[in-house]
């Protein structure tokens, strides 16, 4: 991730469930559920997504603003 002068540094994902698992079907949609709704009651924020994917967008003019 990058905002501004900040850069995350890199780490690897220890932990999750294998692709094509049934359960992700369901964990997926618990889990963005929250995510697409919670955009709904912040300011200045908006969620998209189609299919698998989501991206959320909060508006700032610094990092400060968009959290």
């Amino acid at each position: 991730l990058s905002f501004d002068d900040f850069i995350s540094h890199v780490f690897e994902i220890l932990s999750g469930i294998d692709q094509g698992c049934p359960l992700s079907v369901v964990l997926y949609k618990i889990y963005n559920l929250v995510l697409l709704e919670c955009t709904h009651t912040m300011p200045n924020t908006d969620a998209v997504a189609f299919i698998d994917d989501v991206a959320a967008i909060a508006i700032g003019r610094t990092l400060t603003d968009t959290t």
